[in-house]
């Protein structure tokens, strides 16, 4: 037991298994209980569905009721057959949810999502009886009670047969009875059918109580459950701490001995800094004494090219490999026939290969025969034709290897040492070994030297930077390699031409070497442009340094370095800079703590805060409190994570204005990738954001000003367009030829009207950006096919032929909106026949993939066609082309609407025409995709007033809500023409309500702009009756717009009459 509480890793280790046998503990019963709640959550959730399945069945209980009630206002064997099946339809659904009640399984309901119920969605419900066993008494009554049922819906049917045959004999007395015995009848079973509906609701009721206990016992669960949970971390927790108490004792104890021996530490590791720094020392003096010595080899190698060049006989360097001359001094070069030939037997003889003969020895490969130096007479002429001796001295240079690599030669004329010789044959053995002697002394010298000149060269050579040596007149003696690679020229080129001919003429024109020595010197570069290889400009920066060559000719030297890619970082940074500081919105840039590293201009105007007030602080000084503290949170854990943050704040000015302030953060990374600061773009928003809220609130008012303007514009339409066309149609009192052509016109004038109020109030659509599309699959056959026959009274009216060539073809489908689809081809078609002649014709086609992926409707006529200068104002407002346009209706605005609804859905429009000749017009609508072709094929045709009433002769009563006196005489004159069906009236919804209620009529027509409560109300309250939850209600009003439609569709209207009824 001591040795345990001697060793801290033991009790570590011991402390990590508690901390494991805790956690996994926890785990455990972590996974118990929340499997437990599980249980419970199913068991909750199985109630729920047992309450709606209870639910469903009282509302199919009720809907029972009402067949019932259908039954007695059955006029037909057909109705009768309708409400059977209805009813047996509701009988089996409510048999099946009591079966699943009794004993489980799957219920499948069915729900409309839209109007019409075009479209539904299935929903099930799957209900599991846990005690299958029990007896459900309630359920075993409503299986009793449904048998009953079922006789009284076949008593009910008997009746309602019975009805159709009285009235098929027309007989008052028998109907008034049988209308009676039906409503008595009705009457008896409303005790029947309360007491089911109570046996219904107390199945729902007990389900529901059911459900709340097992929720009131799941609540308590979850309590003890939280209350187990916490006791346990407690516990854990405490035993971690005691258990992290003694490993901290044990902890202070180690770290005390630990001090201790870090002071021993410090004492050994000042004994060895004070030997390190003795060492130091000495190696400094010894870098010291090393570069004196390596300043003296300088020197050396430079008095020996010194001494070479001023030799006044010839002097090579030759590569052993391809007999090119390294190096050649000033003798050598004037010596020589071709000073610029690479190979010395091309400089010396013009020859082009080696001159190695009997009478003529080449020295090169007599060294390589021999393998030591040589020396070799020549014989020449010279321009006189007197012979001249020429004594050559061939030295070897050998490299670490062995290898012959270069060879030292010079000449010497002995042409009087030949003449002399007999002279001097006495001193010949004196004379050699002096010779000999300076020859060795020579060889050592040319050796050194020949290994520093190739240690030069290869640097010069491989140096990136240019090295350049130039006259006073910038003539250029000398250039390194690199300058071949920048310029793209030969050495050869570049020595000897002016320095200037290289550079931009707007950099150093007119300016002199001498000039720009005294003006940079060495110490300060100067920068010009030069044109490279490929003729494109570089930059380059040069020190210049001044000497004297061997003859004391000034000459200057160039030490050029390219800095293109600096020079254009540097513009890039510069541009930066500047973009950042003439920002018109606020730049602050931060380290990854959030101190501010920099501002722009426009931060301290904006804010009020200077530069020198914000570095080094955090943002927050803006902070003025409004801004949600996990916004912030957000902000940190977007751009840590490397990513960009854009959001808004409120913040507080210097001088504590609040203002609401657009920002975007992002991270900026280094080339590892790792964040070094954060640049964030701030602009003040507050002007913006009332602005919008100004535009909101003024488009809201222009939505409710068109809302207004069409529902008042279309009431007296209705009047006028109504009656003159029932006085038209009138077979009771038909009009005289003189009254018929007036009232012809005032209907005609009433249409023409209604088109230019909806021309207008479509422009005014387009333009305040609420035109609504509904973007479907549809057939280009229907649309041409729906719009022919509307306009062959036009065109039989100004005599022109109507022709389509697409009648027989199939074409893919295509994507628009039926509606304003025919809208667009119907505005094309009318203004081809309107604007055609007498006799003209009219021609529609489709054309597919013109241009690809897109179909192209044309409408070709050959009429009066339109002016080539008038044609670029055919898609102006209001902006009538024709001379005769005063004889031709319209507003001019219709092809304005053509091309922003062919724009609108995704197509495009155009036209070409010559004035005499006749017009084409064209535009395209984008094709479907393939997986869309179950698409709508055509328009259903809009049913006509009559067509909504049911036939003459079988009606029974519609009921007609409309505050407008003149529009109830109007439907009252109609219904008095032309149908058989009661007229019931009233101006008021309240009223309505009652007469629905009372009246039970068979269809009601509704005007939504009522006094009181509108029409959506009373059709809310309608539905919400049981009494007259089934009575059909068509919405009637003068306020046609997309929302009002849209809303009456949500509303539960089943159908939509737009005024001016069309009769």
């Amino acid at each position: 037991m001591k040795r345990f509480f001697g060793n801290i890793c033991a009790q570590i280790l011991m402390l990590l298994g508690v901390c494991v046998l805790s956690l996994i503990g926890l785990h455990l019963g972590h996974r118990y209980l929340e499997a437990r709640q599980s249980y419970l959550d199913e068991l909750v959730a199985n109630e729920q569905v047992k309450v709606e399945i209870s639910h469903l069945l009282q509302k199919k209980l009720l809907s029972i009721s009402g067949g019932l009630q259908d039954f007695t206002h059955a006029n037909s064997q057909t109705e009768i057959v309708q409400v059977d099946n209805r009813l047996k339809e509701l009988q089996e659904q409510i048999f099946t949810y009591l079966h699943v009640i009794e004993a489980g399984g799957i219920s499948e309901e069915v729900y409309p999502v839209n109007f019409g119920d075009e479209e539904s969605v299935r929903r099930k419900l799957r209900y599991i009886n846990h005690t299958p066993n029990r007896i459900n008494l309630e359920s075993i009554e409503l299986r009793a009670k449904m048998v009953e049922l079922a006789e009284m819906i076949q008593s009910f049917r008997q009746l309602a047969e019975h009805r159709v045959v009285v009235l098929e004999f027309r007989d008052p007395m028998m109907t008034a009875d049988t209308i009676r015995r039906g409503s008595f009848q009705y009457k008896g079973i409303r005790p029947f059918i309360t007491r089911i509906l109570e046996n219904a609701n107390r199945l729902h009721f007990r389900s529901q109580n059911e459900a709340n206990r097992l929720q009131e016992y799941n609540r308590h669960f979850s309590t003890t459950y939280r209350r187990a949970e916490l006791l346990s971390v407690v516990i854990a927790l405490s035993a971690l701490m005691m258990m992290g108490a003694l490993i901290l004792y044990r902890s202070r104890r180690i770290i005390v001995e630990r001090q201790r021996y870090q002071d021993e530490l410090a004492a050994i590791n000042e004994t060895l800094e004070s030997r390190v720094s003795d060492r130091t020392l000495q190696l400094e003096q010894e870098v010291l004494e090393r570069k004196k010595t390596e300043q003296q080899l300088s020197d050396q190698a430079r008095f020996l090219t010194t001494t070479i060049e001023s030799l006044g006989h010839p002097f090579l360097v030759i590569d052993a490999r391809d007999s090119r001359v390294v190096m050649a001094n000033s003798a050598a070069r004037k010596g020589s026939k071709d000073g610029s030939a690479p190979t010395c037997y091309a400089r010396t003889h013009l020859l082009k290969g080696v001159c190695d003969v009997n009478d003529h020895l080449c020295t090169l490969k007599q060294v390589e025969l021999v393998g030591d130096a040589v020396t070799i007479e020549h014989a020449h002429q010279d321009n006189e034709g007197n012979p001249v001796f020429v004594e050559v001295h061939g030295y070897p240079i050998y490299d670490a290897d062995g290898e012959l690599v270069q060879i030292i030669e010079y000449a010497l004329d002995i042409t009087d040492r030949k003449i002399a010789q007999q002279q001097l044959i006495a001193a010949k053995d004196q004379l050699e070994m002096r010779v000999e002697e300076r020859t060795r002394e020579l060889k050592r010298a040319q050796k050194s030297l020949a290994t520093r000149e190739r240690h030069f060269r290869r640097l010069i050579e491989n140096v990136t930077d240019i090295i350049t040596i130039v006259d006073a007149d910038g003539i250029v003696s000398y250039t390194s390699p690199a300058a071949e690679m920048l310029f793209g020229k030969p050495l050869e080129e570049i020595v000897g031409r002016d320095i200037r001919e290289f550079v931009v003429n707007e950099d150093l024109k007119g300016v002199d070497l001498p000039t720009l020595q005294k003006l940079y010197g060495t110490t300060t570069p100067v920068e010009y442009r030069v044109y490279d290889r490929n003729h494109k400009i570089q930059v380059l920066e040069s020190f210049i340094q001044q000497f004297d060559d061997e003859q004391s000719e000034r000459r200057y030297i160039l030490c050029s370095r390219n800095i293109t890619q600096r020079k254009k970082a540097e513009d890039e940074n510069r541009k930066l800079s500047m973009v950042v500081a003439q920002n018109p919105s606020s730049v602050v840039i931060t380290d990854v703590q959030g101190h501010i590293e920099y501002v722009n201009p426009y931060f301290e105007q904006a804010t009020g805060y200077s530069f020198d007030e914000v570095i080094g602080k955090n943002p927050r000084v803006l902070n003025a409190g409004k801004t949600p503290k996990h916004i912030f949170e957000e902000l940190w854990a977007t751009i840590l994570a490397g990513q960009v943050w854009q959001g808004e704040f409120i913040n507080r000015k210097k001088n504590g204005e609040l203002y609401d302030e657009s920002v975007l953060v992002s991270p900026i990374k280094n080339e590892r990738g790792e964040i070094t600061h954060f640049v964030a773009l701030k602009e003040n928003v507050t002007e913006l954001k009332k602005a919008r809220q100004q535009a909101e609130e003024a488009n809201r008012a222009k939505s409710e000003f068109l809302s207004r303007m069409s529902h008042e514009l279309r009431t007296p339409l209705n009047a006028i367009n109504g009656f003159s066309q029932l006085m038209l149609a009138s077979r009771k009192n038909p009009l005289t030829d003189k009254h018929r052509a007036m009232v012809t016109q005032i209907d005609q004038a009433g249409k023409h009207l209604l088109e230019l109020i909806n021309e207008v109030l479509d422009l005014a659509r387009i333009e305040a950006g609420k035109l609504s599309l509904s973007l479907e699959t549809v057939d280009p056959c229907h649309i041409v096919a729906d719009c022919l026959p509307l306009l062959h009274g036009l065109a039989d009216t100004h005599q022109v032929t109507l022709h389509s060539r697409c009648c027989e073809k199939t074409f893919p489908m295509v994507r628009a909106d039926y509606t304003r689809a025919k809208q667009v081809l119907v505005n094309l078609l009318s203004n081809g026949i309107k604007y055609n002649r007498v006799g003209g014709q009219v021609t529609v086609d489709v054309v597919v993939d013109e241009p690809p992926g897109f179909l192209c409707f044309k409408v070709e006529d050959n009429g009066q066609g339109i002016a080539e200068d008038k044609q670029k104002e055919l898609f102006v407002p209001f902006a009538r082309l024709s001379n005769d346009s005063d004889s031709i209706e319209g507003t001019g605005i219709g092809m304005t609407i053509t091309r922003q609804l062919v724009e609108a859905m995704g197509g495009i429009i155009d036209f070409t025409s010559r004035y005499g000749e006749g017009s084409t017009f064209w535009f395209t609508l984008p094709l479907a995709k393939p997986s869309a072709v179950h698409g709508r094929g055509g328009a259903a045709e809009p049913l006509a007033m009559g067509e909504t009433v049911c036939p003459p002769g079988n009606c029974a009563t519609v009921l007609y809500i409309e505050d407008n006196p003149g529009n109830i005489g109007l439907m009252a004159s109609f219904f008095e023409e032309w149908s058989s069906a009661t007229l019931l009236t009233c101006s008021e919804a309240e009223q309505g309500l009652e007469m629905a209620e009372t009246q039970q009529p068979d269809v009601i027509l509704m005007d939504l702009n009522l006094p009181g409560i509108d029409g959506f109300e009373a059709m809310r309250r309608l539905r919400s009756q049981a009494a007259t939850a089934s009575i059909p209600v068509i919405a009637i009003s003068a306020d046609a717009m997309k929302e009002t439609m849209r809303k009456v569709g949500q509303f539960g209207f089943d159908g939509f009459v737009a005024k001016p009824v069309d009769f």
